[in-house]
């Protein structure tokens, strides 16, 4: 599977569901594409996220490098970036 064909719609996927939480998505298109996601109450700090191959499944993973989850599980992916991003938000 070439990850960057479908990189573009499970980013674009992503980036729905978390607008359906209030937060803000955007993707940028690049090599690779990224989604940046902020909440609209706090726009300098956010996360980019990409989509890279884990033994042959695709994965969102975060600019950290960390793993957020497969782009199978894409509720699951926008709770762990709400749960990660949520605090500063609230703080």
């Amino acid at each position: 599977m070439d990850v960057a064909v479908n990189s573009v719609r499970y980013l674009d996927e992503l980036g729905a569901a978390l607008g359906r939480k209030g937060w803000s998505a955007s993707l940028r298109f690049g090599r690779p594409p990224l989604l940046r996601v902020v909440h609209p109450s706090l726009r300098g700090v956010g996360e980019s996220v990409a989509v890279v191959l884990v033994e042959g499944v695709p994965w969102f993973r975060a600019s950290t490098g960390d793993l957020i989850g497969p782009c199978s599980d894409v509720r699951g992916a926008r709770a762990r970036i709400v749960r990660t991003l949520g605090p500063l938000v609230a703080g």
